[in-house]
């Protein structure tokens, strides 16, 4: 994507400043920049958590890459800030999108936007449920709201939770976490022949249930591993195997789980794959499943759905509540319940499921969670947001915003 599109309504200019860019933000990028100019401040060029293949820039000037690396003690609040001040007043933007309110360099935007009286889009998928809240921090977080002019959020609890912190529910539109749905449909929707090409190149078996995601604690490995023995257990021979996709600090010791619980002849270790690779495992998939003991949204489960797959997903998962509806596209479960996900993997694979129903259901539900329908919700928050006063900044909001970005790492 080398051009930025025609403004948007009445000619307004915006910018989204994003950690960095991968698969999921480089597509909402170009949906939104068919409809108006989006200038794009990526912070660092790597994700340390996810090692996705580089997203060229191709010669755009509407994308500007702050830091070639994230430093593990992180960069200094001076050289953060005269860089990402520069690329801001580079743009000179009359609405600005920022990630958050947690990260140094959100904060720094924020602060920059009082000063230039730039309005403002927040976008944030964080919930009540998803980490401990502190009281004090909370209070902190209602001040530096009000000088938001909107908020883009991911679904029902990220919006309830902002209400619960001041923000209005007329400031607030949803939409914020969608995918290439019609790029995963497709992938489910290939010719025999090719979906028997995949099976063979990536060595998978002809049913599975499917898990995508980071091997960390919060995904709850261990849990999903309890729920799986007991099922293998109580089904022999007929249950499925478990094709997990995904790699982190949880790898190491996952051979010998696997071998304590008996596991390590039916469930298959992908490791991590790139985004062109995975719509190949969706594809081939007979069910998903997300176990995470905290998620404040969960992307693979969009994909999952748009791929056509019955899902199983832990209620602490935030896009529990929107994309999957018991019964009809999959269940809900509690992270802690390994019985009950016990349970719902017989469920799949007893045959007494109509699974091709509930794929068909999920791509239903997660229809309206498309590119385009985030390209409209960007478009309409920013353009509410260049239509609403910003309250003044207080001395003590300055203060306390200055001392923010001084301590945050």
């Amino acid at each position: 994507m080398t051009g930025n599109g025609t403004n948007g309504k009445n000619g307004l200019k915006s910018a989204i400043i994003w950690s960095s860019l991968g698969p999921y933000h480089y597509c909402r990028l170009n949906a939104a920049r068919k409809l108006g100019r989006v200038d794009c401040v990526e912070m660092y060029a790597s994700d340390t958590k996810r090692p996705w293949d580089r997203i060229p820039n191709e010669g755009a000037t509407s994308r500007v890459t702050l830091f070639e690396n994230r430093p593990a003690s992180g960069v200094s609040t001076l050289e953060m800030t005269e860089r990402l001040e520069a690329a801001l007043d580079s743009f000179a933007p009359d609405v600005l999108i920022v990630p958050s309110w947690g990260e140094k360099y959100a904060l720094i935007a924020l602060r920059w936007c009082l000063r230039r009286k730039v309005k403002t889009v927040v976008m944030t998928d964080t919930t009540a449920r998803d980490k401990q809240r502190l009281w004090y921090m909370e209070l902190v977080k209602r001040r530096l709201l009000r000088y938001f002019n909107m908020a883009l959020v991911s679904g029902t609890r990220s919006s309830l939770y902002l209400q619960s912190l001041g923000f209005t529910n007329g400031r607030i539109l949803l939409g914020l976490n969608a995918v290439d749905n019609d790029y995963f449909a497709a992938g489910g929707d290939c010719m025999a022949v090719e979906r028997e090409k995949r099976r063979k190149e990536y060595g998978l078996p002809e049913k599975f249930i499917l898990g995508v995601f980071r091997f960390a604690p919060e995904k709850n490995l261990s849990g999903l591993l309890k729920a799986y023995s007991a099922y293998r257990q109580q089904m022999g021979a007929r249950s499925l195997p478990l094709v997990l996709v995904g790699d982190g600090p949880e790898r190491n010791g996952l051979d010998a789980a696997l071998k304590a619980e008996g596991l390590t002849e039916s469930v298959i270790l992908a490791g991590f794959r790139q985004y062109g690779e995975i719509v190949g495992f969706y594809s081939l998939a007979t069910a998903f499943v997300l176990p995470s003991v905290s998620e404040s949204w969960g992307y693979v489960v969009n994909e999952a759905a748009a791929s056509g797959l019955p899902l199983l997903v832990s209620s602490q998962c935030g896009c529990s509540d929107d994309l999957v509806k018991n019964g009809v596209n999959g269940w809900t479960f509690d992270a802690a319940d390994w019985k009950r996900l016990a349970e719902l993997f017989k469920l799949v694979s007893n045959g007494q499921s109509d699974l091709e129903a509930m794929g068909a259901a999920s791509k239903q539900v997660v229809s309206g969670f498309s590119l385009s329908a985030f390209a409209r919700n960007y478009w309409e928050a920013v353009n509410r947001a260049a239509e609403r006063e910003t309250p003044a900044c207080s001395p003590v909001d300055a203060a306390l915003l200055s001392l923010l970005i001084r301590v945050r790492s």
